[in-house]
């Protein structure tokens, strides 16, 4: 992801979306901390996970991260190629339909962007 990032131009806003993040990995803390000019969109179907973004968003000031609480599987009121970095680390292992939310993934997705998936090792 840092190398996808920084491949940017730094006076581009760059739109990353972290669909189903997990509190244990914070991916869309480090990147708005770390990318102060990246706009970050956090999607859950979980509002306690969304909450849990929010505040950790405000304790750090980060005010380019927005938490939403959305289904990655339904993701209809995201406009077509919005985002520039979809990430999804692990949540694809727990979603009922993987192959739909890819989909979601690909039209969100503006062409040539990056889709970053990590999944758990059987």
């Amino acid at each position: 992801l840092k190398k996808q990032l920084d491949g940017y131009k730094r006076s581009k806003e760059v739109k990353v979306l972290d669909a189903a993040p997990s509190p244990y990995t914070n991916t869309s803390i480090a990147v708005a901390a770390d990318y102060p000019n990246t706009s970050v969109q956090a999607i859950s179907k979980s509002l306690n996970v969304v909450e849990e973004v929010r505040e950790l968003a405000s304790a750090r000031g980060l005010h380019n991260l927005e938490a939403k609480n959305l289904d990655p599987m339904n993701m209809k009121s995201v406009p077509d190629k919005s985002f520039d970095i979809i990430v999804c680390s692990f949540g694809l292992t727990f979603l009922s339909s993987p192959e739909d939310t890819l989909a979601q993934f690909r039209r969100a997705l503006k062409p040539g962007g990056t889709l970053i998936i990590s999944v758990w090792e059987d």
